[in-house]
């Protein structure tokens, strides 16, 4: 079977993305995909406090933002849904995400590292599988369900360990597919 990896096509806002500098506080972003993901909002939500040093934003997906008790915080910014995902990347230093493909494409693309929690449903274990790959190149690290307990000393973990944080967004940077879009182009004016 003949076939060609292209890797994921990914918005052209996200490819174009400035980084901006935050010099005072390190920038965490928690997502879990389009509907939110309710083991890791609880798990950040009942934790919260032990991230009081870093600006935390948390996309919990409209159900779980409507329906949840939200800590205030003036450093925790829950948020139900984000239209510009740009602008939020531009600003993190690590992204927390489920590791759907489309989610890890732009994650790479705009070389943030990563926390990578598969979902555990996901159709033959394809998110555990990304998971791994990501991880294996250095540029994530892979927390699973039953462990999210632990998600919040993680995060401290790797904000605190300049030297790591570098070589994981290196690693990120180094194994995006940035021009995927092109590639599926090319592909197809090639056998048209």
């Amino acid at each position: 079977m003949n076939g060609t990896v292209t890797g994921n096509p990914v918005r052209k806002k996200i490819l174009a993305l400035k980084r901006s500098v935050n010099n005072n506080r390190r920038i965490v972003l928690v997502m879990g995909g389009s509907q939110g993901a309710l083991s890791i909002n609880k798990v950040l939500i009942s934790r919260i406090e032990s991230l009081k040093n870093y600006e935390v934003y948390h996309i919990l997906g409209s159900r779980d933002f409507n329906r949840m008790k939200l800590p205030a915080y003036p450093f925790y910014h829950p948020l139900a849904y984000v239209h510009n995902m740009e602008e939020i990347f531009s600003k993190s230093d690590l992204v927390i995400s489920r590791a759907g493909a489309t989610a890890i494409s732009e994650i790479l693309a705009c070389g943030l590292p990563s926390i990578l929690i598969p979902f555990p449903y996901s159709a033959e274990g394809h998110q555990d599988l990304n998971a791994a790959v990501i991880k294996a190149a250095g540029a994530a690290e892979v927390i699973k369900d039953p462990q999210l307990a632990g998600l919040p000393d993680m995060i401290i973990s790797i904000l605190s360990d300049e030297k790591k944080l570098k070589e994981m967004r290196n690693n990120a940077a180094k194994i995006a597919k940035r021009d995927a879009g092109k590639k599926i182009v090319d592909l197809i004016y090639a056998v048209s």
